[in-house]
């Protein structure tokens, strides 16, 4: 059974007004289902105060009356009340707002009626009390408890209490027709209600501000989304034609990491296209989160209710904790399939245009997402656009055009986060408080990022210390011809494969540079995933980021992803190869594969390269050059001729260079002598390494 907040009969709600209405259900309970033994009886949890509300005579006696005249009282105190020349009805604010809604819901006088009696059930602490006292009910009794308490026949309560009436498909009652359960249970007020239905309030939708609520208005501009355009376009399309022709079950979905500005994108489309956004609840006033079950019949109420505006929008957020099935004990299992047929239905039949946003898309069945109009992901915006929204949301910082490039190199520097973080500096320092702008943007960023357990992405540089010079690196193609064609038509796809440390990577770099677009690097760590099926959502969102952005893509250790087939063990090896395959072919940029075991790639992924480019060792020239350029980078004092240092040095690479320029800065150079000994020892390191790693 599921479980429900009770409330003690000494803490009361406060319904003012509804007293005498709630006398005469319980005497009709009493008399009518013949439950005076069960609810009055000495005893009997909660009868003391039961007597005590239906008046002091009941009392007085202390429990000396004679036998059968309490149930004579009982059958007089009711003829009177419903001889009454009116009967009792609600008053006051909750009077007034339990009409609000069923005007605004069209109910009859039944579903009125039902509606009352629920809604108190949940508010009227005495009630409550009744109800719960009862035995479980079926719902043969559950339908006969409100004939009896209500008047209405028994055709017209069935009606009012199917999953098909008004106050079922709203989401403001669920009514419970299978299990052997309390009132509580068999009619479940929306748990989001209660707690604002006896306020007074000026504005009647503040009846359901724990339920749904005014969206804020939106604090991005379409300026910010310019990566978006065609996707933009056509969602304010549909969602205009819907408001204008009243076009139902139009529905949009909007997916993406965290930070990238999903919600604010709606709140955006919103105010371009003149309409009220109304967002469904997360969490109640007291900041407890709402359950996923009660959201859907939030989002649904708000259908409801606004059915018949054209003025209005629903933003429903966060839905990948309402569509994960939740299992374990004390979960009852058939919710979610009433919730799953819930969400079939709303996505074809919605009268408002709604807006869902998630996360993650993957939580979404194809069933569900074939009924979306439109699915677009939000992603981070490209270089260009996020450099455009740095310079908007910057201005009045004095913030150096060094940070400003390094915060648009972030691809995980999304426009929210960047609104917050600017918001924060800006309070700092109009109260003169801490470091300079700059400092304090990359410090706040980059601590809300971690804090969310993202990578921090860092512009990409080459770390030797030593300008890329094609002339240096022992290839067997013309590096600064391949890079001048790439430069002419920016696409193709280029196997850079040799031993570690021959400038393979620090090519890539290089010819990043001279096509003039960020690079963007993947290794096989980024993208293998121990879930079946997840590697290749990797592998094909790996290619999306890149043609967002732009980007030369290189994909490092790219032999580990790219065996050969014929030697696959596993299904999900070969499936692999195959998504990258397909990706490859339609990607129309510069894709950069590197190995260092060539011999191992499979032969179809071979043939859609262009360029196969092996790198070697350097030549004894190169060396010589390059010992050169390190001996005037270091500023060394040539204590010996060179010529005999170098002819020591056979079989170098251009990486050993580079690890001993690392070192020079901790450990400063002696001389040419020491110079040569650490690029000997770098060479046997990596030699020695380069046997004992299998793969590699």
């Amino acid at each position: 059974m599921p479980s429900r907040r009770r409330r003690s009969l000494i803490e009361p709600i406060k319904v003012d007004g509804q007293q005498d209405l709630v006398r005469l259900w319980m005497l009709r309970i009493l008399v009518r289902l013949g439950a005076e033994a069960e609810l009055l009886k000495k005893d009997t949890l909660g009868a003391t105060e039961r007597l005590s509300f239906l008046g002091e005579k009941y009392t007085s006696a202390g429990g000396a009356l004679p036998p059968g005249a309490q149930t004579a009282m009982l059958i007089v105190d009711l003829a009177v009340m419903e001889h009454a020349e009116t009967l009792p009805t609600p008053g006051g604010d909750l009077g007034h707002n339990l009409s609000w809604i069923a005007d605004a819901l069209a109910m009859d006088a039944v579903e009125r009626d039902v509606f009352t009696f629920v809604a108190l059930a949940h508010m009227h602490p005495v009630l409550e009390s009744v109800l719960t006292g009862m035995k479980d009910l079926t719902f043969l009794a559950f339908q006969n408890l409100l004939v009896k308490v209500l008047g209405h026949t028994r055709d017209e309560i069935l009606r009012v209490v199917s999953t098909s009436g008004t106050l079922h498909r709203s989401g403001l009652i669920e009514f419970e027709i299978f299990n052997h359960w309390p009132f509580s249970n068999k009619a479940r007020l929306l748990e989001t209600l209660p707690s604002h239905l006896a306020l007074p309030v000026k504005d009647p939708m503040a009846i359901f501000g724990s339920s749904f609520r005014q969206s804020p208005p939106a604090t991005l501009t379409r300026s910010d989304y310019r990566h978006l355009d065609e996707d933009l376009a056509l969602i304010e399309a549909q969602i205009r034609n819907a408001i204008t022709t009243g076009q139902r079950g139009v529905n949009i979905l909007l997916h993406g990491v965290p930070g990238t500005g999903k919600t604010e994108c709606a709140r955006m489309l919103a105010e371009r296209l003149g309409v009220q956004l109304v967002e469904v609840a997360t969490e109640e006033d007291c900041g407890d989160p709402i359950q996923p079950e009660c959201r859907f019949r939030s989002y649904h109420l708000a259908q409801a209710i606004l059915g018949k505006s054209r003025k209005h929008m629903v933003l429903f957020d966060e839905i990948e904790d309402v569509f994960r099935e939740e299992k374990g004990p004390g979960v009852h299992s058939g919710r979610w399939g009433k919730a799953k047929a819930w969400v079939n239905r709303v996505l074809e039949s919605n009268p408002v245009p709604a807006i869902w946003v998630t996360n993650n898309r993957w939580v979404l069945d194809a069933a569900y997402l074939r009924r979306f109009d439109y699915i677009a992901e939000v992603g981070v915006p490209p270089k260009p656009v996020r450099a455009a929204i740095i310079e908007a949301h910057l201005t009045g910082l004095e913030v150096s055009d060094e940070v400003k490039s390094s915060l648009a190199a972030r691809t995980d520097l999304a426009p929210a986060l960047l609104t917050r973080a600017s918001r924060t500096v800006r309070t700092a320092r109009g109260q003169g408080a801490g470091e300079d702008s700059g400092q304090a943007l990359l410090r706040t960023l980059g601590n809300t990022l971690e804090a969310m357990g993202r990578k921090l992405d860092k512009p990409s540089k080459v770390s030797s210390g030593l300008a890329f010079d094609p002339d240096l690196i022992n290839a067997d193609t013309d590096l600064s011809a391949l890079a001048g064609g790439l430069r002419r038509i920016p696409e193709g796809r280029l196997c850079l494969y040799g031993a570690p440390g021959t400038g393979k990577t620090a090519f890539a770099h290089h010819l990043a540079q001279v096509v003039d677009r960020p690079l963007l690097i993947k290794r096989a760590s980024d993208l293998l995933d121990p879930f079946v099926g997840m590697t290749e959502r990797k592998l094909a969102a790996m290619f999306d980021e890149a043609r967002k952005e732009e980007a030369v893509l290189l994909l490092d250790e790219a032999d580990s992803l790219l065996r050969d087939r014929r030697g696959a063990v596993h299904g999900w090896e070969a499936t692999q190869v195959n998504e990258l395959l397909v990706q490859v072919e339609s990607f129309e940029g510069i894709f950069i594969a590197t190995t260092n075991r060539m011999e191992d790639l499979d032969p179809a992924v071979l043939r859609r390269f262009d360029f196969k480019v092996r790198f070697q060792v350097m030549t004894s020239v190169q060396t010589s050059m390059m010992f050169t350029k390190v001996i005037d980078e270091c500023g060394l004092l040539v204590e010996s001729p060179i010529d005999e240092a170098v002819r020591s040095l056979g079989g170098m690479a251009p990486g050993d260079f580079a690890t001993v320029i690392r070192q020079a800065r901790l450990a400063p150079l002696e001389g040419v002598s020491d110079l040569a000994q650490r690029l000997r020892a770098e060479r046997a390191h990596r030699e020695r390494d380069q046997k004992s790693k299998v793969g590699f």
